[in-house]
Order: structure tokens, then sequence, then C-alpha cells
């Protein structure tokens, strides 16, 4: 029994650890200027802050993660336990990606009305606040959290979906800001 609730305990960590990577990430990788060997990386991100709507992980995708975990969390019982952390460190990945598809979503706000409230203050009023998108935690313990008046309107909400119904990834008036570019 001991040995099962060691495993449980290596897979959580693993998971808590992907949380942690996910806000550092997202922080100081995604969010930061001046770096050429992050341009790539940068304009990938501020295309996705342009067209929040389109999400690049497809099902298949998903799906891969999935069994991935699962591979992994079998062999664990079977081999060694670093496979559970590692497993932890997948689940945490694979979460992060649906969570962030879902917070995407109209109906986002019946399944995690916390989160999308942070993901869309990060997304169209403060982009320098609310970089976790699984779990809201790093932001307190950082103080990222959203400054005081961060409502969003309805009108801004609609179109943060695209807009009216029909009319999914229609341009948006977000542009990527040059200055993030360059590396002054």
């Amino acid at each position: 029994m001991p040995e099962i609730l060691f495993n449980v305990f290596i897979f959580f960590y693993g998971w808590y650890c992907w949380t942690f990577a996910e806000y550092m990430i997202h922080r100081f990788w995604s969010h930061t200027k001046g770096n050429k060997s992050r341009l790539n990386s940068l304009t990938r991100h501020q295309h996705h802050h342009s067209h929040p709507t389109e999400i690049r992980v497809t099902v298949f995708h998903r799906g891969c993660m999935f069994f991935t975990c699962l591979i992994l969390l079998l062999t664990g019982i079977y081999i060694h336990f670093i496979f559970f952390y590692i497993a932890g460190l997948m689940t945490g990945f694979s979460l992060f990606s649906l969570i962030h598809y879902i917070l995407h979503q109209s109906w986002a706000e019946k399944l995690f009305p916390a989160l999308l409230e942070f993901h869309m203050v990060h997304h169209l009023k403060q982009p320098d606040r609310c970089f976790g998108v699984s779990v809201t935690w790093w932001d307190r313990v950082f103080k990222t959290t959203p400054a005081s008046g961060s409502k969003i309107s309805t009108k801004i909400i609609s179109f943060y979906y695209g807009g009216a119904k029909g009319k999914k990834n229609q341009p948006t008036r977000f542009s990527l800001d040059e200055s993030l570019l360059n590396d002054s």
C-alpha cells in the first residue's frame, strides 16, 4: 500500500511541476521580447493572441498525448516509479492543451469560470498578467492576478469568440506588436 501512495504522490508531483513550468514558460518565454532565438515561439504566441479561436492542436494530438500518458502509467506500474513522474508531467501538458482549447470555446464558462476569467483578462486587457492556463495558483503566488476593475464587456467577449455566429476565426483588431520582434 505505501508504494501505491508513493506512486500516486509522484504522479501528482509531476503534474504540479508541469503547472509551474507552464506558468514560467508562458510568462518568461512567450511574453519576453528581445531574444532572437525566441522569435519563432514569440511570433506563434502573438498569433494566438491575435487569433484566439485558431487552436492548432487537433483531437488526434490530444489522443496521442492521452495514450502516451496511459503507456507511461502502465510502464510505471511494472518498471519504475520515475514513469509516474513523467506521466504526471505529460498529463499536466495534456490537461493544459485540453483546458486551453476549452477556454476558447463559448461554453467554457460552464466548466471553468475562474480560469476563463483569468484567460480572457490575459488575452483582452492585461497580457502582462494571468499567465496560468490550467491553474491560477502560480499567478497568486507571483502576484500576477488581474488588477482590480478587469471586467470585460459582453461585446468584447463576443468578439473574443469570433463575433457573430457563423463567423468563426474572423479577423480581429488585435495585431502583432512589431516592437516585440526587435532585439532592442
